[in-house]
């Protein structure tokens, strides 16, 4: 028994990429909600990610980004263009890290981004 213990203990230790998970809503100031609109992720200081860099909202303002890593401090979400431009630094928003990312991190956040 304590021979598995220590194998799943080293699994989950590995430095093996946790699953990543973005989930947000798009929504504007006067409660509308922008369908197909592009949301983008942008992240600096060399940011191993396995994510997608954009995705577009559904018909009720909703995107994802999904796939594996760490999600550093410096992740921010941008959207629109000109004045109507809005942004969403992850660290707020984080729901949850992995203990194989460093402290800091998040792999799952739940964001809503308000267009002015």
């Amino acid at each position: 028994m304590r021979r598995v213990s220590l194998v799943a203990l080293l699994a989950l230790l590995c430095g093996c990429d946790p699953d990543t998970e973005i989930l947000g809503t798009l929504v504007t100031a006067d409660g509308g909600i922008p369908s197909a609109t592009l949301v983008e992720l942008k992240c600096t200081g060399g940011a191993q990610l396995a994510v997608p860099k954009t995705a577009a909202t559904d018909s009720k303002g909703r995107f994802a980004l999904r796939g594996s890593g760490c999600l550093p401090p410096s992740c921010v979400l941008s959207t629109g263009a000109g004045f109507r431009r809005a942004e969403a630094h992850l660290m707020e928003w984080c729901k949850a890290s992995s203990p194989s990312c460093a402290p800091g991190t998040c792999t799952s956040a739940s964001v809503t981004i308000v267009l002015p």
